[in-house]
Parts: C-alpha cells; sequence; structure tokens
C-alpha cells in the first residue's frame, strides 16, 4: 500500500474519531444525572451488583471461595453490619465489608434493609434535626456505629440509630454510594 493511501486513510479515520469525541459533550450535557453515574449491571440474581446489603443473622461465615467446601476466613458476630455485594455465583454473594475485606458469604445471611456504618476517627458525629449544618444536634454518636438508613438527600442521609432519627452528612457514612439518591 502506497505511503499516499495509507496517509488518506489515517486521515479519514482521525477525522471520524474526531467528530465523535466532539459529540460525546453533547451527549453527556443531554444525560441525566442518575444515567451518567449509575453505570451498575444486573447480576444472575436480576439484582443490580455492586448494592448494599446487611448481615441477617448473628453468626455469619465468610468463606475463601463461594461454597462450604471453601475455608472459613472469618465469622461476623451480630447482625445488622452493613456489606456490599460486588458479585454473584449462584447462591452466594462476594461481599466486601467497610473495612476492604472480601470473602463470599450465602445469601440466605444476607438482607436487603439498608444499614450503614459512620466513618470517623475517635470523635463523635453530630446528629442533626434537619439536614444542614445549621440544624440542631439531636445526639452525638459514636464514630463506628452502625445506624439503619431512612433516606438520602443530595449531602444528606436520615438514619435511624438507637431511639434518634436525624440527619448525617453523607462523607460520614459507609453504605452508601454517590449516585444515590440524587434528589
Amino acid at each position: 500500500m502506497s505511503v499516499f493511501i495509507r496517509a488518506c486513510l489515517c486521515a479519514v479515520v482521525l477525522l471520524g474519531l474526531g467528530g465523535l469525541i466532539a459529540e460525546l459533550p453533547s451527549r453527556a450535557a443531554s444525560a441525566t444525572p442518575d444515567q451518567l453515574a449509575d453505570t451498575r449491571q444486573r447480576g444472575k440474581s436480576g439484582l443490580l451488583l455492586p448494592r448494599f446489603v446487611s448481615i441477617n443473622q448473628n453468626l455469619a461465615n465468610v468463606r475463601r471461595g463461594p461454597g462450604k467446601e471453601y475455608p472459613l476466613l472469618w465469622q461476623y458476630q451480630r447482625s445488622g453490619i452493613p456489606l456490599e455485594i460486588i458479585a454473584e455465583y449462584g447462591d452466594w454473594r462476594h461481599i466486601r465489608d467497610y473495612d476492604g475485606s472480601e470473602g463470599w458469604m450465602h445469601k440466605r445471611l444476607l438482607r436487603g434493609p439498608r444499614m450503614v456504618k459512620l466513618r470517623g476517627s475517635d470523635t463523635s458525629l453530630a446528629l442533626r434535626s434537619q439536614a444542614k449544618h445549621e440544624a440542631g444536634v439531636l445526639a452525638r454518636v459514636q464514630a463506628g456505629s452502625f445506624a439503619r438508613l431512612d433516606a438520602c438527600q443530595i449531602g444528606w442521609c436520615r438514619l435511624q440509630i438507637g431511639q434518634h432519627t436525624g440527619w448525617m452528612r453523607r462523607p460520614d457514612i459507609w453504605g452508601v454510594y454517590d449516585f444515590e439518591f440524587n434528589q
């Protein structure tokens, strides 16, 4: 093939790519925030992956692989711990916890109601009466505590912690994706 023909083919390809690249921002501008952010696929169960769940039993084994024949890695000894399901294989779920540890659990050990873990160091976090920084503080909650997730709006989530229900800043919470609840 001559140098001239190669140069022409390269020019055609580059012009075509240039048009495609120029078109991308206009497509992105017309998309909703949810379409841009939530690109999750459905697993074999028909549910989205990844997704958050919580443990539904006081003793829950985590294994190296998807089956009872795989070695036990550790055992959770409390229900209500939030986990992220990152893959599925039959009745087994590949999970990740708030520390980043991963393993496999049987689906019967997990439930859909959402729990979250409060991030932070040794300090307490403010549970507020409204979803704004100026709102009154209902309670101070220790970082590392677990809470039930009720709802979220941009930047804030409403949580139930013991007898208290209030709002906490989203960055202080593990167990909610940034693209969720963008209302």
